[in-house]
């Protein structure tokens, strides 16, 4: 059986905070509080290691504020993120 990724920043800051749902891509950093991932706090991002099979992305994320994070996600949570960043509107 394959393993999903666990949605969650594995390294730098934000680490072991949860991606919020797959509608919009966010890092939950507080009960109530998350953080969007978007054109506007993203400054870049890289895919570090990439395993289809088992859907399973790690990426690293540089954020405008000189913040960056390693985040290990499935593949439904890295296609809405990819997609937030296809038809980026600055």
């Amino acid at each position: 059986m394959a393993t999903k990724g666990r949605n969650v920043v594995i390294d730098g800051d934000y680490m072991a905070m949860q991606l919020g749902n797959t509608l919009e891509p966010t890092i939950r950093i507080g009960i109530i509080k998350s953080l969007t991932l978007n054109s506007k706090t993203v400054e870049s991002y890289e895919i570090k290691d990439e395993q289809p099979m088992n859907d399973v992305y790690v990426v690293l994320i540089k954020f405008k504020d000189g913040k960056k994070s390693l985040i290990e996600m499935d593949g439904e949570h890295f296609m809405t993120f990819k997609r937030t960043f296809m038809y980026k509107i600055d």
